[in-house]
């Protein structure tokens, strides 16, 4: 049967069914529709319609967080030396930046029916339905990222104003149970929970300027709450007129941090 999954809400049940075993047997082929996707938005002076060379770098963390995914799903390695053009080019994420503040749009639909379809023949449908919809939460669920702040600013020992709002509701526990059955059961959620660290942690970076920093609509902090989680040096962001759609194949530093 061919499944499909049109938001988080439907994936989590999907997840549920498969880890109680209920498609043995079965050739599942799953079919996203507007999920999964990452929305993060920016809002202050620096952010109206544009990126900054933190917020390009954060991309292209994402991206190789992902190919490295793949690879350890389809390959059995997390290291990306072995991906070959077509699946590079397969497995562009694509971002757009809407106008206003900086809204950042990031679509894992495809690569998520790319990994599915190249785990065929590799796993059973169960575990093709574990690995995708496993990975595809972890990067992009926000209660993952609210429970993501939420632990880095108890490590760091910080006293967050309004710390209520990262505490998850009753059903993001539930998810957050659900999810962490799938990284027992597969390797490669395993492996996405650790690599989506990095790219977490430079989208924090990215967000040390704005007023305001919005994670899938839901939980928000401030620029100077970023900085305090992220507690890097403070460096100058230029800023570059993206609006519209692109792809992220890659940002370069030079050794005096311009970019190149």
């Amino acid at each position: 049967p061919s499944i499909s999954i049109k938001n988080e809400g439907q994936a989590i049940e999907l997840l549920r069914k498969a880890l109680e075993d209920q498609f043995e047997n079965e050739n599942v082929r799953l079919n996203f529709k507007d999920w999964p996707r990452l929305r993060l938005e920016y809002k202050g002076e620096k952010f109206k319609g544009t990126i900054t060379p933190d917020i390009a770098k954060a991309l292209v963390e994402l991206q190789e967080a992902m190919e490295r995914v793949y690879m350890q799903a389809v390959h059995g390695t997390t290291s990306r030396v072995g991906l070959d053009q077509s699946e590079k080019r397969a497995l562009e994420l694509v971002a757009t930046v809407e106008e206003g503040s900086s809204l950042i749009d990031v679509n894992f639909g495809d690569f998520a029916e790319k990994l599915a379809a190249e785990m065929v023949g590799k796993m059973s449908s169960t575990e093709i339905i574990i690995a995708v919809i496993g990975v595809s939460v972890v990067f992009t669920a926000g209660w993952a990222w609210k429970s993501h702040l939420k632990n880095r600013s108890e490590e760091k020992q910080l006293q967050l104003e309004n710390e209520s709002r990262l505490q998850l509701s009753q059903q993001e526990t539930e998810r957050l149970r659900i999810v962490t059955d799938a990284m027992r059961r597969s390797p490669v959620v395993q492996t996405a929970d650790k690599l989506v660290e990095e790219p977490r942690n430079a989208f924090i970076k990215s967000a040390t300027e704005a007023d305001t920093f919005t994670i899938q609509g839901g939980v928000s902090i401030t620029g100077e709450e970023a900085r305090q989680i992220y507690r890097a040096a403070r460096i100058s962001s230029q800023e570059v007129q993206l609006n519209g759609t692109y792809f992220i194949e890659g940002f370069q530093w030079t050794s005096d941090g311009e970019t190149a």
